[in-house]
């Protein structure tokens, strides 16, 4: 389980303009041991692919406690 997600950077790359009204996001999102990741998506429109986009993770890690029934 993580919390505290902080988005260090964001950015978008477009070879060229969308069209239409949908923007399709193939994401993936790699993260190592010690938290520090990114996250990368293609960027499609009904024509096809427009452009990537690139976001830094850090994610700090927590411990879960559930509630005794």
């Amino acid at each position: 389980m993580y919390r505290n997600q902080t988005y260090t950077d964001l950015t978008v790359y477009l070879h060229r303009q969308p069209e239409g009204e949908w923007i399709c996001l193939d994401a993936s999102t790699d993260v190592d041991r010690r938290g520090m990741g990114v996250a990368h998506s293609r960027l499609y429109h009904e024509g096809g692919p427009i452009g990537h986009s690139l976001q830094g993770l850090f994610i700090d890690k927590v411990r879960v406690t559930w509630p005794s029934v």
